[in-house]
């Protein structure tokens, strides 16, 4: 048992020594709710996700809640994760310090009935000394599930996932409810079709992105194929098209490779992008998308 102890002893040592931080929070620390014994609002809890529904809305918060942990310092920073999915339309954030919520640091999510990753980040004030939690969808009738919870403290640079985009990502368009502009979307790639052209713009549309590196170089990839003659696509940055940057390309009836890189602005905060043909009639089939971390371009910027 000694030897073991001094082991276990050892382990923690070299773990501070390095630097790692513990979770401040994980899954197992969201345990309770905000009504009870209300049967149109339940909250479950399992050891690998809760679940929050909400049977008849009567204008109140459906809300998971944390438990309190005190090991926080004024001034420090924290990164919080999960994934969600659910019916209702929105979810919101909210820290707590001493009990009470932070709203001038509450998050809002658009959520969908698919898994999605999410993220936020806070800081702690100076007066805070108890740290709680909770993520709640206000006035809506339906359910939401969490999963994958966490909270960490950092000190350095926000972590990016090399991968930005996936095909799944592609999920919109641009001229809803017009029958002459139809985008269909399968689960390994999506079809965009002008029946009849009305100079308009027949476009898929991704997602709103959060988790890049500002400065740093993206690649996009993809295969196409079409009966239009030119596609385009252009990155966005908080909403607005990074002309500058736009690529065009020629495609064929034969599915080919199409590919361009961009760099996401200092200072920018959301990404999401376009692929579109204007002014076309016919179709483009987009598939196999993805927009990943360029490590060779970043690495040559670096060393220069």
């Amino acid at each position: 048992m000694r030897i073991k102890s001094m082991i276990l002893a050892s382990f923690g040592f070299c773990t501070l020594v390095m630097g790692a931080v513990p979770d401040l929070m994980n899954q197992s620390d969201l345990r309770s709710s905000w009504i009870k014994n209300n049967p149109n609002y339940k909250v479950e809890f399992t050891a690998d996700k809760c679940t929050a529904t909400c049977q008849k809305n009567e204008r109140r918060s459906l809300a998971v809640q944390s438990r309190n942990v005190t090991r926080i310092n004024p001034g420090e920073h924290y990164y919080v994760t999960f994934q969600a999915r659910g019916s209702v339309k929105n979810l919101d954030f909210v820290p707590q310090f001493n009990g009470n919520n932070d709203k001038t640091q509450q998050k809002n999510f658009r959520i969908t009935d698919e898994w999605e990753e999410y993220e936020t980040t806070f800081d702690v004030p100076a007066d805070g000394k108890r740290f709680s939690c909770a993520i709640y969808a206000w006035n809506q009738e339906g359910t939401f599930e969490i999963r994958k919870f966490s909270v960490k403290r950092y000190t350095g640079e926000k972590p990016v996932n090399p991968v930005l985009m996936t095909q799944r990502d592609l999920r919109m368009s641009w001229n809803k409810g017009n029958p002459n502009y139809k985008v269909e979307f399968g689960a390994d790639k999506c079809t965009a079709t002008c029946l009849k052209n009305e100079r308009k713009t027949l476009a898929v549309q991704s997602r709103q992105n959060t988790k890049f590196q500002p400065g740093k170089t993206y690649k996009v990839a993809f295969l196409t194929r079409g009966t239009v003659r030119n596609l385009e696509f252009v990155p966005q940055f908080d909403g607005q098209p990074g002309k500058d940057q736009q690529k065009s390309f020629r495609i064929t009836e034969d599915w080919e490779d199409a590919e361009a890189t961009f760099e996401i602005p200092t200072g920018c905060k959301k990404f999401s992008c376009a692929i579109y043909a204007w002014n076309q009639e016919g179709f483009f089939d987009i598939k196999d998308f993805s927009i990943t971390l360029n490590e060779a371009l970043n690495g040559e910027s670096d060393e220069k």
